[in-house]
C-alpha cells in the first residue's frame, strides 16, 4: 500500500473521529435545546390553558370547559388537552384518546399531590410525548382537579434527524475532501520522491551507477535524497578503489608468476650452462674443424648444419643466462634517436637482403633520456628482428618517436614512446596476451626460441617503462615502448 494512501486513510480516520465526535456533541446539544424549547413552550401554553380551564371550572359548567378546550384546539391543534377531576376521572378532553391514560393519570396524580405544575418527557430521544400537568383551583385555592397538555414530539424528532443527517453529510464531504487533498499532497510531496529514490536504488542494486537525485526541497525528503547522493558517491569511490586494488593484485600475481618463471629459468640456465656448456663448445669446435677439413660436399654440408645448430643452442643458453642473471642497467643521459639509428644501420644489410625497408622518424625534437644505451639497443634489435621475421619480401617497418606522459604511483612524468610498426602477418587476439611470456613463440618452425620478447619486457621494466603490442591477423603489428625521460624512480645507479 502506498504511503500517500496510508496517510489519507489515517487522516480520514482521525477526521471521522474528531469531526464525528464534534457532530455527536452538536446533535446532543441540539436535542437538549429542543427539549428546553419544548419545555418553555409547554409551560407557557400550559399556564394559559390552566387559567382558562380554572375559570370555566369555577362556574361548574362542563359545557364551558369543553367549549374552552375546543377553542384552544382550534388555536393550536398540536396539543391534546385532558381535564381530570379530584378522583382522577377524565371529565373532558380534546385530541387523541389513544394515549396511555394510565401513564397520563400517573403524571396528573403527581401534580395533584404536590400541588404545582409538573413537566415530564415520555420516551427516549424525543421519540414519545411531552406532558405538562397542572392542578386546578377554585377561588379559595382548593384543588378541583388537574389539566394535562400532551405534545407529540414527532416534529422535534424529525428536526433532530434532519440535523443529524446534515451533520453526517458535512462530515462525509469534509472527510472525502481531506482524503483527496491528502492523497494528492502525499503523492506529490512523498510518493513521487520515494518513487524516484526506489528507481535509483534498483539501478544501484543492479550494479550500475544511478543518476544522482536532485534535492530541491529543504525537508526530510530532501535530506534523504542528499544522503542517497552521498552514498552513491561513496559507493562509486569504493568500487573504484576495489577495482584499483583488484588490478594491483592481478598485477602483483602476474609479477609473482613471472618471477617464479624467471627463477625456474635461472635454475634451468645454470643447469644447462653447467651440464652442456663445455661439451657444446667441444662439439662446436670439432664441427668447425670437420667443416674446414672436409673434402666432399656432403660432409661439408653436414658440418655446416652441425655448426649452425650448435651455434643456435649456444645462443639459447646465452639468452637464458641473460634473463636469469640480468645485468643491472647503467643509466646515462643519451640521445635515443642516435641509439636507434645505430641499430637501423646495423640491420640495414640484413633488411636489404630480405627486401624490407626500415624508416626511422627523426623529425620531432626529443630531450635526452636517462637509460642504458646497450639495453635500449638490445630492445630495439629484438623488436626489429621480430618485425622482419614476420614479413615477406618487400615489407615496410616504421619506427616512430614521440613525447608522452607516464603515470608512476599516481604522478605523471614525461616519457619517450617508441613505436615499431610492421606490415607483417599480425597476431590474433587469443595469442596476443602471451607473446611476452618466456618460451612462447609462433615461429618455432623458423627457429624462434620464445625468449626475445621476454628479454624486451624484462629490460623495459628495469628502466621503469612499459611495453605492449597491438595487432590483428593480416593487419601487421605495432609494438609500443615507453621509457621515462628521468629513468625509474627506484634506480640504484646513475651515470652522467
Amino acid at each position: 500500500m502506498r504511503v500517500s494512501l496510508k496517510l489519507s486513510i489515517a487522516l480520514c480516520f482521525a477526521s471521522v473521529l474528531v469531526i464525528g465526535s464534534h457532530g455527536l456533541y452538536q446533535l446532543r446539544q441540539e436535542s437538549s435545546d429542543l427539549r428546553a424549547s419544548i419545555s418553555r413552550e409547554l409551560r407557557l401554553t400550559g399556564t394559559a390553558v390552566q387559567v382558562a380551564v380554572e375559570n370555566a371550572a369555577r362556574d361548574g359548567q362542563p359545557a364551558d370547559i369543553r367549549e374552552t378546550l375546543e377553542a384552544l384546539e382550534r388555536i393550536d391543534p398540536v396539543y391534546d388537552i385532558f381535564v381530570f377531576g379530584k378522583e382522577q376521572q377524565l371529565s373532558a378532553h380534546s385530541g387523541d384518546q389513544k394515549l396511555d391514560l394510565a401513564m397520563l393519570r400517573g403524571v396528573t396524580a403527581s401534580a395533584f399531590s404536590i400541588g404545582h405544575p409538573l413537566l415530564r418527557f415520555v420516551g427516549k430521544n424525543l421519540s414519545g410525548y411531552a406532558v405538562y400537568a397542572a392542578p386546578l383551583r377554585d377561588e379559595t385555592k382548593a384543588l378541583l382537579g388537574t389539566v394535562a397538555l400532551v405534545r407529540p414530539l414527532d416534529d422535534a424528532r424529525r428536526d433532530l434527524m434532519r440535523t443529524g443527517f446534515a451533520i453526517a453529510a458535512s462530515v462525509l464531504v469534509l472527510v472525502v475532501a481531506l482524503a483527496a487533498l491528502c492523497f494528492g499532497i502525499g503523492a506529490f510531496y512523498v510518493g513521487r520522491p520515494l518513487a524516484s529514490l526506489l528507481q535509483a536504488v534498483r539501478v544501484l542494486r543492479s550494479g550500475h551507477a544511478p543518476p544522482l537525485l536532485t534535492p530541491t526541497r529543504r525537508d526530510e525528503v530532501g535530506t534523504v535524497a542528499q544522503e542517497f547522493n552521498e552514498l552513491v558517491q561513496t559507493l562509486a569511490d569504493t568500487r573504484a578503489q576495489l577495482a584499483s586494488e583488484v588490478e594491483a593484485r592481478h598485477s602483483l600475481e602476474a609479477g609473482l608468476q613471472r618471477l617464479d618463471k624467471l627463477a625456474t629459468l635461472g635454475q634451468l640456465a645454470a643447469g644447462l650452462a653447467h651440464e652442456i656448456g663445455s661439451p657444446l663448445q667441444i662439439l662446436n669446435g670439432r664441427a668447425r674443424v670437420l667443416k674446414e677439413r672436409a673434402t666432399d660436399s656432403e660432409t661439408r654440408r653436414y658440418a655446416d648444419i652441425f655448426v649452425e645448430q650448435t651455434d643456435r643452442i649456444t645462443q639459447i643458453v646465452a639468452q637464458l643466462g641473460r634473463i636469469a642473471r640480468r645485468t643491472p642497467p647503467r643509466f646515462q643521459r643519451m640521445d635515443i634517436r642516435h641509439v636507434l639509428r645505430e641499430v637501423v644501420e646495423l640491420l640495414e644489410l640484413t633488411a636489404r637482403r630480405k627486401g624490407v625497408t626500415i624508416v626511422l622518424d627523426s623529425v620531432t625534437p626529443l630531450p635526452s633520456v636517462l637509460a642504458d644505451p646497450a639495453q635500449v639497443q638490445q630492445v630495439a634489435l629484438n623488436l626489429l628482428n621480430n618485425a622482419m621475421a614476420s614479413m615477406d619480401a618487400g615489407g615496410f617497418i616504421h619506427i616512430a618517436l614521440q613525447l608522452t606522459t607516464k603515470d608512476t604511483a599516481g604522478e605523471l612524468s614525461q616519457a619517450v614512446q617508441i613505436t615499431v610498426s610492421d606490415a607483417g602477418r599480425g597476431i590474433d587476439k587469443e595469442t596476443l596476451p602471451q607473446i611476452f611470456e618466456p618460451f612462447f613463440t609462433t615461429r618455432s618452425e623458423q627457429g624462434g626460441t620464445g625468449l626475445g620478447l621476454a628479454v624486451v619486457r624484462s629490460l623495459v621494466q628495469s628502466h621503469g617503462g612499459e611495453v605492449w603490442a597491438e595487432s590483428g591477423p593480416g593487419k601487421g603489428s605495432r609494438f609500443h615502448v615507453v621509457l621515462p625521460i628521468d629513468g625509474p624512480s627506484h634506480r640504484a645507479e646513475v651515470m652522467t
